[in-house]
């Protein structure tokens, strides 16, 4: 991890990138996509607002958690976190659940640079 044991931040990263003389028109006007955009470290309010914007974004995940149920005999499914729902219930979630608080309320259980 070069960037952090040379003591960049994210702020850093994104100070950097809005100097350039071009935009790289990330999804979403942020980092919320990353190049891993459904990974599993990130903040459960960053994956439904990617299930509202392109649900097809979950397809990856969904599938492989389906077929590690399958393996695995797990009536309960198998999913990537214990503690938040599978992704197909995320997407049931961004699908069907109305908003209560602003979608840019969101926060990670851990600074994740690595893929943002």
């Amino acid at each position: 991890m070069p960037m952090a044991e040379a003591g960049h931040t994210l702020s850093d990263v994104l100070e950097f990138w809005r100097s350039q003389p071009f935009d790289l028109d990330l999804p979403g006007g942020d980092n919320a996509y990353g190049n891993c955009v459904g990974c599993f470290l990130k903040a459960k309010p960053k994956l439904l607002r990617i299930a509202r914007a392109e649900p097809h974004s979950f397809d990856w995940w969904i599938e492989a958690e389906r077929r590690a149920s399958e393996r695995g005999g797990n009536p309960q499914g198998a999913r990537f976190r214990q503690d938040r729902p599978r992704y197909i219930d995320l997407l049931w979630i961004a699908k069907n659940q109305g908003m209560l608080f602003s979608e840019h309320d969101e926060h990670d259980t851990i600074d994740c640079a690595c893929t943002d």
